[in-house]
């Protein structure tokens, strides 16, 4: 009985400090996000997506060009417009 109650307070203890560190993990691992000064620096938004669901995306022909619309298209020429670069879809 002597063994079985060391063994659990043993595996206990393992178990708190593995949730110690495993806590302490995602503070250490945090690396400073560069997304929209990458963006501002090439001038450049790449977006991808599928065109296959309207009215969010969907191919459209304009002037005898087949052209993507829609909604998602809308909001990421509105991003390019506020940070000064274009989009590559």
């Amino acid at each position: 009985m002597i063994k079985g109650k060391f063994y659990l307070k043993l595996t206990a203890i393992l178990f708190i400090l593995m949730m110690v560190f495993a806590s302490f993990s995602p503070v250490l691992a945090v690396e400073k996000d560069t997304s929209l000064a990458d963006i501002q620096k090439t001038g450049r938004l790449v977006v991808g997506l599928s065109a296959d669901y309207p009215p969010y995306e969907f191919h459209k022909t304009i002037k005898g060009k087949d052209t993507i619309v829609g909604f998602d298209i809308s909001i990421a020429k509105k991003n390019c417009e506020r940070y000064g670069s274009y989009t590559r879809y």
